[in-house]
Parts: structure tokens; C-alpha cells; sequence
């Protein structure tokens, strides 16, 4: 074959490879709110641990639910609070056990398509992967209902589109 036509099967051939990356559906974690309220898309990688982080309405202190995406479904596979009666709230089996930051609750992974939340003042709800924390609520803002879920989004969609999440 000569080189001319190597070089050029070589580069169709890459082409190919990257169209297909780009086109091949990735998960995406969604929160939605109603009017007002906020609206993130944030890539993540299946069986990435995320969490949703908030302030416990009745009992106070922090609560942590950890959640990973499975099969373009939210899989919460922990729940850990920073006050023992918060942690007896969520363990409707009663088993909870002491943590280096606070309780962690003993539940079964929960897989679900989505995850409805109010968010509010009282509990300044944040979205919590690795290092970065999004926040959720304004000191000012008002109680606003909010979808919480993972799509598939390709990745030039990601890119190109922002709105496409």
C-alpha cells in the first residue's frame, strides 16, 4: 500500500475513533428547580460516589447521602449525620453506628430514578463531588422543589451544547 494511502486510511480511521467517543452517551448528574431556583449538570463517572449535603429540619446537624450513578439511575449507597437522632430518623431498621464525623447510618443501596428535594434556608443544600461543592440555596432564596437525577448526555453535547444537559 503506498504511504500516501496508509497516512490517509490512518487518519480516517482516527476520525472514526473520535466521532465515536464523541457520540458515545456519558452519565451526568441533573438538579432542576422550578422558576428561580438552580439548574447544574455536572459530568461524573459511573460508580463515582457524589453527595447531597444538607441541614436535618428537625434534629439539626449535617446530613450526608451518598449517591453513585448506576445504569442512568441514582443509587444511594450511604447515609452518614452528624447527630445521632438524625441518623435514628433515617434508620427505620435502627441500626446506626458511631463514625469519625458523626453517625453513619446502616441501609442497603436504594436505586431510584429520581430524587425530589425542597430546598430552603433551613437546609442549605449542596451538592458535594470530590473537591467541589456547589451550593444549592441562597441565603435569601425561597423554598423551591428541585429534581435531582442522572442522564446520558454524548460528549460533544456536553461541550458544544450547554443547554443540552
Amino acid at each position: 500500500m503506498p504511504p500516501r494511502r496508509m497516512v490517509a486510511n490512518g487518519l480516517a480511521l482516527a476520525a472514526i475513533l473520535a466521532l465515536g467517543g464523541a457520540l458515545t452517551p456519558a452519565p451526568v448528574v441533573t438538579l432542576k428547580a422550578g422558576t428561580g431556583g438552580p439548574n447544574i449538570c455536572r459530568s461524573v463517572a459511573v460508580g463515582e460516589t457524589f453527595l447531597l449535603v444538607f441541614r436535618h429540619s428537625m434534629y439539626g446537624g449535617e446530613v450526608r447521602e451518598e449517591f453513585q450513578a448506576e445504569d442512568g439511575r441514582l443509587v444511594r449507597t450511604g447515609v452518614k449525620t452528624e447527630k445521632a437522632a438524625a441518623a435514628e430518623y433515617y434508620a427505620y431498621d435502627g441500626r446506626v453506628e458511631p463514625a469519625p464525623d458523626g453517625y453513619r447510618v446502616i441501609v442497603p443501596p436504594a436505586t431510584m430514578d429520581e430524587v425530589v428535594i425542597r430546598l430552603d434556608r433551613i437546609g442549605q443544600h449542596r451538592l458535594r463531588f470530590n473537591d467541589e461543592e456547589l451550593a444549592l440555596t441562597e441565603p435569601s432564596s425561597e423554598s423551591v422543589a428541585a429534581t435531582l437525577r442522572v442522564e446520558s448526555v454524548p460528549l460533544f453535547a456536553r461541550q458544544l451544547i450547554p443547554s443540552a444537559c
